[in-house]
């Protein structure tokens, strides 16, 4: 009986002996696994498809830009930017036709609410109720699950003491 000689294949890029099909490389003819080939195939697509498309930003129309932005038009990183912050800052304050808050008499708010009683309220003394509210409720949860637990502790107490 002759003993026959098995050639190993080892991945050029990820050292890995077993494959489903070993491809053509770098290094020769089956000399990259199948995954490495297939990621490497992907990569030189994309790289291929990048160099043909002219990113034109949709505001300044640069087509200079180390980061870009994606959303109903393209955009370069710094007109991102600066629209964002206009959003941000048309949401600070609000003067709605002159109107006074009833309870801390302030003119300028996020947000003008109407309180129970049909009064204008800025949105601070709208939501202070609610969250005094709030806390006086957790503030009893806490107390009432301290006081079930130190009637729990003294019940055990006094069975270890009976025994």
């Amino acid at each position: 009986m002759e003993k026959v000689a098995r050639v190993i294949n080892i991945c050029a890029d990820c050292k890995t002996t077993e494959s489903s099909c070993w491809r053509c490389g770098p290094a020769g003819p089956k000399s990259l696994c199948n995954a490495c080939y297939m990621r490497q195939l992907n990569r030189k697509k994309r790289e291929v498809s990048r160099r043909n498309i002219a990113y034109v930003c949709g505001d300044c129309k640069t087509t200079e830009t180390s980061l870009r932005r994606y959303g109903p038009k393209s955009l370069c990183s710094a007109c991102y930017l600066r629209r964002r912050n206009q959003k941000r800052k048309k949401r600070v304050l609000r003067k709605k036709n002159n109107n006074q808050c009833a309870d801390c008499k302030t003119t300028e708010t996020s947000l003008w609410r109407c309180g129970p009683a049909g009064q204008s309220l800025c949105n601070a003394c709208y939501l202070r109720p609610r969250n005094r509210m709030r806390r006086e409720l957790l503030r009893k949860k806490i107390e009432d699950e301290y006081e079930a637990a130190s009637a729990l502790l003294l019940l055990s107490c006094i069975e270890i003491k009976n025994q």
